[in-house]
């Protein structure tokens, strides 16, 4: 009809012939006043002499008309916009908005509010208007009418501001604002990933926006108080401009593109093209969304075409956080034994899944938790540890909540090794609390696995809960300050000191009733053992025994008689290095004597010498010393031998250091109160 039909449109001019035009519209109003309200003829005839009347026909006949307000604040107010049945799909009721706009060119906008119940989105999308919120009708029954909007002209102060701000431009898509405004109770599988999105950091370094297809989602919502608190939540973000319904040649390309095998398949898609093409026009940066299956249909052509990325809320975070150059935390302890820590996020997800899901968790639930912690990375570190074959070793992420640290992901590499690697996480853990400032560590992960569950409890860790605890003292603390600390703990005995700085590593107690050993050791060994000197070219020491808590010394010494007792290393002179430097503490678990074969079968997995080295080191009656030590600590920095003279000669320490000795508690006091803290 629309394409064989004379229409036209025009404002009321007052003539004869248009007050018997005027009758026309007075009987379309009377005809339509169940929709339309009811309005005295005056409010149309006061309106016609303002210029606020358009009247349309159809071969010759009246079947339209548009009544409209020009606000104070500047936008076309409809009052009414009316087109008879007969005429309807012919074009003319956008035809009439359009004229009121041509004729209007400063208005800034076009606004109406129309009945919920009447169910006409669809004519108000055709002609190019948005649903902005809502407002309580005047029916008796009660009626809701929504808020459309049409903006007009340039950018207003607020899109101007945020636009042209040169930072990167973030388009959002309706799942990710349901996820961030969406009522507290509605269940959302992906919401703890995209509140990231909310962090302060991220909010100064990018501009969000939605395309006013968002506006659509939120409207289709039926429950008023879920569309009520999206729509208030999102109401501050930029809307970016659409070139719909006049022209949708990105839509039309992206359609192609995707295909229409794959839009009959999921005709969410549609929806997904109205977002992106909006994005496109507005030269956003990134397209941020959770739903999978367009990043996925789109991902090998969108960035390459239109140069704007498609991502979920943890991948936008860790790419910008890496052009932000956000601080990361490294540990040394960890660091100089060949492996390394890395953002998780540097890490393929699917080899994560691999190496990390503990049964009974659906690979579905570990993506959900990864994605919410990566997506938090103002709050939030989450490391994965590899080695030099970037094969993994560990992941983890941690919180701080008040004066604890939360370790809500803790997984270990699966096998022989994972205790040992497990245990050595525990003190890590403890170390980078300390670190924080914090007093408490909690390890709300689960499924946890029973590695990591025993070697918790091994650390000293409260595990009889769901969720694993542990206290962090101070670095250094005197026995009364313990004893003041930890109601209940009493400091009577060299082995309740020592279970009590194990239960709260990295504590050191300040005694003076456990001995102190002062023991020399080759730069070579030194290298191997501890990873001392960091800047040493000789780099063979096995990577288990760097991951390893405990380890083993062979000497040609005597044995070492008083335990438990602390260690002193001292790292002598050889052919590779003279250093005379005062490296490491670590506690003396036992020192035994015994022929190398014996050593080698029962030690050799936690040394670095091989039954050759360790035959070579025997003392002259054939047996070997076998140190045994945990907990070792490089002194940071070492004391340098511009440091030790004065040290030695305080605590009496005479002569060279050629062999194993015994010396003042006190000395052992000034080495951790020096290097690891102040005396509490």
């Amino acid at each position: 009809m629309a394409g064989s039909s004379s229409k036209h449109v025009a404002p009321w001019g007052g003539t004869f012939q248009e007050f018997a035009d005027l009758r026309q519209v007075f009987a379309l109003a009377k005809k339509h006043s169940n929709t339309l309200g009811f309005l005295p003829n005056a409010a149309f005839t006061d309106r016609a002499r303002r210029g606020g009347l358009l009247l349309a026909w159809l071969d010759g006949v009246v079947v339209g008309y548009c009544l409209f307000d020009i606000h104070r604040a500047g936008h076309i107010k409809l009052v009414h916009v009316c087109v008879d049945e007969a005429a309807r799909g012919s074009g003319l009721g956008k035809d009439l908005i359009d004229e009121a706009v041509k004729l209007n060119p400063h208005s800034n906008g076009v606004l109406a509010d129309c009945r919920r119940d009447y169910q006409m989105d669809r004519f108000w999308r055709s002609v190019g208007m948005d649903p902005k919120g809502e407002r309580p009708g005047r029916a008796r029954g009660g009626s809701t009418l929504v808020r459309w909007w049409r903006p007009l002209g340039a950018l207003d102060l607020f899109e101007e501001a945020a636009l042209s701000s040169g930072l990167p431009l973030v388009c959002i898509d309706s799942n990710i604002v349901s996820d961030l405004y969406g009522l507290p109770e509605t269940v959302r599988p992906d919401r703890d990933a995209s509140l990231g999105l909310v962090a302060d950091w991220l909010d100064a370094a990018v501009v969000f926006a939605v395309s006013p297809q968002v506006d659509h989602e939120m409207n289709r919502i039926e429950d008023p108080k879920e569309r009520t608190a999206q729509r208030s939540g999102a109401g501050n973000l930029v809307r970016l401009r659409t070139t719909r319904p006049n022209d949708r040649t990105v839509e039309d390309e992206l359609i192609d593109l995707i295909g229409d095998k794959q839009i009959r398949r999921d005709k969410s898609l549609r929806d997904d093209v109205e977002h992106i093409a909006d994005a496109i026009r507005a030269g956003a940066d990134y397209f941020v969304t959770n739903d999978i299956n367009f990043i996925r249909c789109t991902s090998t052509w969108l960035f390459e075409r239109y140069d704007i990325e498609a991502l979920r809320p943890h991948q936008l975070i860790t790419q910008l956080q890496a052009k932000l150059s956000q601080p990361v935390f490294q540990s040394s302890l960890i660091e100089s034994v060949d492996l390394t820590w890395v953002p998780a996020s540097n890490v393929l997800e699917r080899d994560l899944e691999a190496s990390f899901i503990e049964s009974p968790q659906p690979a579905k639930e570990f993506r959900r938790l990864l994605h919410a912690l990566l997506a938090d990375p103002a709050h939030t570190t989450v490391r994965a540890l590899i080695d030099e074959r970037e094969k993994l070793w560990a992941l983890y992420a941690t919180r701080v909540v008040g004066a604890d640290i939360d370790v809500p992901l803790l997984r270990v590499v699966r096998g022989s090794r994972s205790t040992t690697v497990a245990l050595q996480l525990a003190r890590y853990l403890r170390r980078l609390t300390v670190k924080c400032g914090a007093s408490r560590i909690t390890v709300s992960d689960t499924p946890l696995a029973p590695s990591v569950v025993d070697a918790l409890r091994i650390d000293g860790f409260d595990v009889q809960g769901s969720s694993p605890v542990a206290s962090v003292l101070a670095t250094v603390a005197t026995e009364s300050s313990v004893e003041a600390d930890q109601p209940g703990t009493k400091l009577d005995t060299p082995e309740s000191i020592v279970q009590t700085e194990i239960r709260h590593w990295p504590l050191m107690i300040v005694t003076d009733r456990l001995p102190c050993y002062l023991v020399p050791i080759q730069p070579r060994w030194a290298e191997r053992l501890f990873g001392f000197p960091n800047d040493a070219l000789f780099h063979v020491r096995k990577t288990e025994l760097g991951l390893s808590r405990e380890h083993v010394y062979f000497n040609g010494g005597n044995q070492l008689r008083v335990t438990p007792a602390r260690l002193l290393w001292y790292v002598t002179v050889d052919k590779s290095n003279a250093l005379r430097q005062l490296a490491a503490r670590s506690r003396l678990i036992e020192s035994v004597l015994l022929s190398p074969d014996e050593a080698h079968r029962r030690f050799g997995h936690l040394g670095v010498l091989s039954l050759r080295e360790i035959s070579q080191s025997a003392r002259k009656d054939g047996l070997v010393n076998v140190i045994r030590f945990a907990d070792t600590e490089l002194l940071e920095p070492p004391y340098a031998r511009s440091e030790l003279r004065p040290l030695f000669d305080l605590h009496d320490v005479k002569g060279t250091i050629q062999s194993t000795r015994e010396v003042s508690p006190a000395m052992f006091n000034d080495v951790i109160i020096s290097r690891f803290g102040d005396q509490k």
